[in-house]
């Protein structure tokens, strides 16, 4: 069985001609990212990123374009174009756009090339200097394209700064829920307490369920704390600005435009930024190992509970959420301690450390707060 050609346009870039296909907004940067899967349909079941990246670097993108326009060093009109495209994203728009995946690059200048193409083309289309998807692309809107790209975003310091933001973002998530499950286990620990009592059951081992109930709720909040302390270490921010006035000025935008209070970290560029990124994603992987080993033993403990009425299912989904959580935590170990072959200094696999961290974060603050949702607001003694 035959399948339809991909229609493509020629894009040109430094490195010569290559297709692209015509109705996508990203160009030949991307397309050299992808090599031959760029024209495969099969390739629409990869693994992109988590839509937190891109809109943690969208964020970014957006407020370097705002202190790069106060500087004038960025034409006012399409600046603002560029923004508004960015917020266009943030608000889920053109995410099939982003084809790039975590293995295209170390470094995640994948994702970075393709997020500037994205807003770039879209910015053009608006302005009118581009024709609109699924038309050839005129040589003026090309010439325009060019001029304009890698002006603001591709610094050395945007893809870890993106993925910070992106972690604080689920960390955020992850909070709610370890909160929420803090305050159930001991609601249910107080409420089991007083229907033994009520029955004449008074002794420690007659007492030993509530009990339980209030360890596992101790544990949670001590997760809680030290969740807290990884926070910290994601919002220092390493930062690559011209001046210390424009470093401070993109910082309170950054804050203006998340909410987070994030702080100057050291600074991009140094020896020690790319070991200092490391640490802070190892940081946030051991948070979730150590949470997801808690979770498997909470569920283990409340599985033996025969006094209470159990929705095992409810308690399964949990458990494979932690084992799942825990091989995510592998791979981004993996992925920061194995240097990168091929690169111009020692690095570290971090596009593929951050989206593993991400999803685990993502993943299992979900289940938790379903935990809370499906089994403690429920739970009761038989």
């Amino acid at each position: 069985m035959s399948s339809k050609k991909l229609e493509t346009r020629l894009e040109r870039d430094s490195e010569g001609e290559i297709e692209v296909p015509i109705s996508a907004y990203w160009g030949p940067r991307t397309a050299r990212w992808l090599g031959g899967r760029r024209l495969d349909p099969a390739f629409k079941n990869r693994e992109t990123f988590h839509p937190y990246l891109i809109e943690g670097l969208s964020t970014l993108y957006k407020a370097r374009l705002k202190i790069d326009r106060e500087q004038n060093l960025h034409e006012p009109t399409f600046s603002r174009i560029k923004a508004q495209v960015c917020d266009e994203i943030l608000s889920g728009q053109w995410r099939h756009e982003f084809v790039v995946t975590p293995t295209s690059s170390a470094d995640g200048l994948a994702l970075l090339d393709n997020l500037e193409e994205v807003v770039e083309r879209r910015a053009l289309e608006i302005i009118g200097n581009l024709p609109a998807l699924g038309e050839s692309s005129s040589p003026g809107g090309q010439g325009l394209l060019e001029k304009n790209l890698r002006k603001v975003l591709l610094k050395e310091d945007s893809f870890m700064v993106g993925s910070k933001l992106a972690l604080l973002t689920a960390a955020r998530e992850m909070s709610q829920a370890l909160l929420d499950l803090e305050r159930l286990l001991r609601r249910k620990s107080l409420e089991f307490e007083k229907a033994l009592r009520g029955r004449g059951l008074e002794s420690n081992s007659e007492l030993a369920l509530a009990r339980e109930f209030n360890a596992f709720g101790n544990a949670a909040g001590r997760h809680l704390q030290r969740l807290r302390l990884v926070e910290e270490r994601l919002l220092e921010l390493s930062l690559k600005a011209p001046s210390r006035e424009s470093r401070a000025s993109l910082l309170d935008e950054l804050q203006h435009l998340t909410g987070f209070k994030v702080k100057a970290g050291e600074e991009a560029g140094l020896g020690s930024h790319t070991q200092s990124s490391a640490a802070d994603l190892l940081s946030a992987s051991s948070f979730i190992r150590d949470l997801s080993c808690e979770i498997s033993r909470l569920v283990l403990g409340l599985n033996t509970l025969s006094d209470v009425v159990s929705r095992v299912p409810v308690l399964a989904t949990l458990q494979l959420t932690a084992l799942a959580a825990l091989s995510l935590d592998s791979a981004a170990a993996c992925a920061i301690r194995e240097p990168i072959v091929g690169s111009g200094e020692r690095t570290f696999a971090q596009a593929l450390a951050a989206q593993a961290v991400l999803e685990a974060f993502c993943s299992l603050s979900q289940a938790i707060k379903y935990f809370n949702q499906d089994y403690l607001l429920g739970a009761n003694l038989k």
